[in-house]
Parts: C-alpha cells; sequence; structure tokens
C-alpha cells in the first residue's frame, strides 16, 4: 500500500519523523532557493545518516542508489497532482519540481510499500 508523507507547506527547512515500512526514520527536508529543488536527508531513528543530500524531482525515486541496508525497504517519489493527462502535459511534468510552497499541495511525497514493488 503506498501512503502520503505529510511535508510542510511552511517552512524551507524541518524535521519529522515518520514510519516507513513499519520502520522509524528521521526526514529533514531542505529547500535549496538558488537551485529551486527541495533535498531530503534520511537517518534512523537515531539519526544517523542512511541518504544525505537526496533530490526529491518529480517522478524520480529519492535514494534509488542508497545501498544502506538501513534504508526504507519501500520508495519514496515525488508525484505532481495537477495535469490534464495530455502528451505535453506529461513532459511539462516530468520537467518540473515542486517550488517552495508547493511540497504538500501540488506535488506530494509518496511512499511505496516494499510488499508493492515486489
Amino acid at each position: 500500500m503506498s501512503l502520503s508523507v505529510p511535508t510542510s507547506l511552511e517552512l524551507s527547512s524541518y524535521s519529522q519523523r515518520t514510519q516507513l515500512d513499519g520502520e522509524d526514520f528521521v526526514l529533514f527536508f531542505q529547500y535549496n532557493q538558488r537551485l529551486d529543488r527541495w533535498f531530503v536527508d534520511i537517518t534512523d531513528e537515531e539519526e544517523k545518516p542512511i541518504g544525505v543530500g537526496l533530490r526529491l524531482t518529480t517522478n524520480f525515486t529519492a535514494g534509488r542508489f542508497l545501498r544502506d541496508e538501513r534504508r526504507p525497504k519501500g520508495t519514496l517519489m515525488v508525484v505532481d497532482q495537477e495535469g490534464s493527462g495530455t502528451d505535453q502535459d506529461a513532459l511539462n511534468q516530468l520537467s518540473r519540481d515542486a517550488g517552495l510552497f508547493e511540497l504538500g499541495d501540488r506535488f506530494v511525497l509518496i511512499y511505496f510499500e516494499e510488499a508493492e514493488l515486489s
């Protein structure tokens, strides 16, 4: 089952505890104004780094190359909720990432659990 990971529409840098596939993680979100992009650090529950500076890119899995055994078993992905479904719109969605006040609104962070991936 996939789940929507709650995010803040008001802060440009924050952390939150999140349970993914039954395990606790701390997610540190940072917005980079110069790049106009969101990044996330994933740590274990003791805040020991698992993945640092992972870019949240629309329709691509965050941390897809993480090899740390402590990583979430499923996958995180930002999804653009807007669009009419046309071919041009699909191209626009692939090239558009969440802006400062869009992550959690137009763009949502979805976690696909391990069971869905197999």
